[in-house]
């Protein structure tokens, strides 16, 4: 029996009930036990107090399952409370620290949707229309997953930005006064 607690991310928001339900459904008839399902919204301190939580009162847990934000911080909080070789991380999806927990072998599992890629096809699509060209109805990269072991560059550069991008947001503020003609 392989047992696991899953955190989600916020309830009733967000992606955290699909991947719940798509889950169990995936692990029906299978020795995979579900044992513990919290929610928190994606702020490290309070995915921090959730997986002190359960370390403190779910024995017997084999993986955490879930957020790039709950699987960041279980890397810490399991080798502060000396579970880092007895329970496993998994994250629901690819985030930088995701990248850096599966680099240094501490998250052993991660799904990539292409982030990077899916807004060149965005773009391309917009653009696509706003040229009254033909656009596809439907478009989307495959998904792919990523352990440890096979990680290329060639996914990471289709899944992340690039490790020195910073946003860079400029706001010009537009006078409402009337100018005289």
């Amino acid at each position: 029996m392989v047992t696991v607690a899953l955190l989600p991310g916020p309830q009733y928001r967000g992606s955290s009930e699909p991947m719940i339900q798509g889950f169990l459904t995936a692990i029906e008839n299978s020795d995979v036990e579900v044992i513990a399902i919290q929610y928190a919204d994606n702020n490290k301190e309070l995915q921090r107090n959730l997986i002190q939580a359960l370390l403190t009162k779910t024995p017997n847990i084999n993986y955490l399952v879930g957020s790039a934000v709950a699987a960041n911080v279980a890397i810490s909080e399991l080798r502060n409370h000396h579970h880092e070789h007895d329970i496993r991380i998994l994250s629901t999806y690819l985030s930088h620290g995701v990248y850096r927990g599966l680099t240094r072998h501490k998250i052993l599992f991660s799904p990539t949707d292409s982030m990077v890629e899916q807004g060149r096809m965005a773009i391309t699509q917009a653009v696509r229309y706003l040229r009254h060209q033909t656009w596809q109805v439907w478009q989307q990269p495959p998904l792919e997953t990523f352990t440890p072991n096979s990680i290329t560059y060639k996914k990471i550069k289709s899944s992340l930005s690039p490790s020195e991008f910073r946003p860079n947001f400029t706001i010009i503020p537009i006078s409402l006064e009337r100018k005289p003609h």
